[in-house]
């Protein structure tokens, strides 16, 4: 079904890859590549997790500018966090506080 879609068209492709993007988001997103740009106040689980502040990342990148309360996947990377890069598991700076 695959190689069909591939052979076939693209657009069959894009359908397959999901992605949420929002400024501030609330809640939770599930997508392959989920962006909050200024605030997370909820979960992203995807492949790909960039958020600007707080939140609760599961994926295997995880990216936030201002600390994530937490980050589960291969490379975490929490730039005002507990550590500003992990593997596997990071925490907010306020984690052991």
């Amino acid at each position: 079904e695959i190689a069909q879609c591939l052979v076939g068209s693209e657009m069959c492709i894009r359908d397959r890859i999901g992605a949420t993007w929002a400024e501030t988001l609330k809640g939770g997103a599930l997508a392959c590549v989920n962006i909050a740009e200024e605030r997370l106040a909820g979960i992203q689980v995807g492949a790909v997790n960039l958020s600007g502040k707080g939140g609760f990342q599961l994926g295997f990148f995880n990216n936030c500018d201002d600390d994530a309360k937490f980050q589960l996947g291969l490379i975490n990377i929490n730039k005002n966090g507990w550590l500003p890069f992990m593997v596997f598991v990071n925490f907010g700076s306020d984690t052991f506080k």
